[in-house]
């Protein structure tokens, strides 16, 4: 595989500078563990595996690289180098976890950060105090029991087939970087009526207010600032309905201190209707 494996922005709803993509090749170490009831579990019985990684494709995947099952009594150490440039770092910074199968250790130049138990949802962790300009380590050590404890896995299975799959372990979506000021905006909510001809931004942030444009092609057609609690209604004139024929979208444009996000939305609408003989259907757009 050429390049830097999806190194397009991973969150496009919540778009800022200050962002660095840490997929790519890693090293990693795939090591085998004691598991008898007189002996410690952090004591290594084995190295299954030693070389490189390819994230954020699994060790189970063929575009890791590894082709291994990681197995239950076994842990992947992930290591990444990094390099931090002069004037890149802002108040905050955050690195993001997209997916990480299942219970995970994360360590920045050595340092513990979290713990992470979960195979499905994102994480992140504030590296402010520890992050410096340079040359950074990021350490990641992963285990998953898979099917031998009780834990969410969809049809994952050490032993697949039939209709059970083949397991995936360790890091599974994108990680990266971003640095932010504070007062930053950590979250948005857009709410469009096409009945009432409006949208609805909130944001998430710890200022006191935000600042809001909404974007039609390349024009700023309505701007205002947040009320007390934080959203903002715009009344949209002559809207362009989103549909499949026409998947229109505008831009928004949110602004908090000197933090700025940038997002989308489309006008449209999904209900439920009767037809002509009763029947309940799916509806687009009214």
């Amino acid at each position: 595989m050429d390049g830097i494996p999806l190194n397009d922005y991973p969150r496009p709803q919540m778009v800022r500078n200050g962002y660095l993509s840490l997929n790519g090749t890693w090293k990693c170490c795939i090591t085998k563990h004691s598991l008898k009831a007189d002996s410690q579990r952090n004591i290594t019985v084995d190295t299954v595996y030693e070389g490189d990684i390819v994230v954020p494709f699994s060790p189970e995947a063929q575009y890791s690289g590894v082709n291994h099952i990681l197995m239950p009594d076994e842990a992947i150490t992930y290591n990444l180098s990094f390099d931090i440039q002069e004037g890149f770092l802002n108040e905050i910074t955050l690195i993001h976890f997209d997916a990480v199968d299942y219970i995970c250790e994360v360590y920045l130049n050595g340092n513990l950060l979290t713990r992470n138990e979960g195979g499905y949802l994102p994480f992140e962790v504030d590296v402010s105090s520890f992050i410096k300009e340079g040359t950074n380590r990021l350490d990641v050590i992963v285990t998953d029991p898979t099917d031998t404890l009780s834990q969410p896995r969809g049809k994952q299975k050490l032993k697949n087939g039939g209709i059970f799959y083949t397991p995936i372990s360790g890091i599974w979506q994108s990680v990266w970087l971003e640095t932010v000021p504070k007062g930053y905006v950590k979250s948005i909510k857009i709410d469009t009526d096409i009945d009432e001809k409006t949208v609805t931004v909130h944001a998430d942030t710890e200022l006191d207010e935000f600042f809001v444009s909404v974007i039609d092609k390349q024009d700023v057609v309505y701007q205002g600032l947040c009320d007390k609690d934080k959203k903002i209604i715009f009344k949209m004139d002559n809207i362009r309905m989103w549909s499949p024929e026409d998947p229109y979208l505008y831009n928004l444009e949110i602004t908090a201190g000197t933090d700025v996000v940038k997002s989308y939305f489309g006008m449209r609408k999904f209900s439920i209707v009767k037809d002509e003989f009763g029947y309940s259907r799916l509806a687009l757009n009214n």
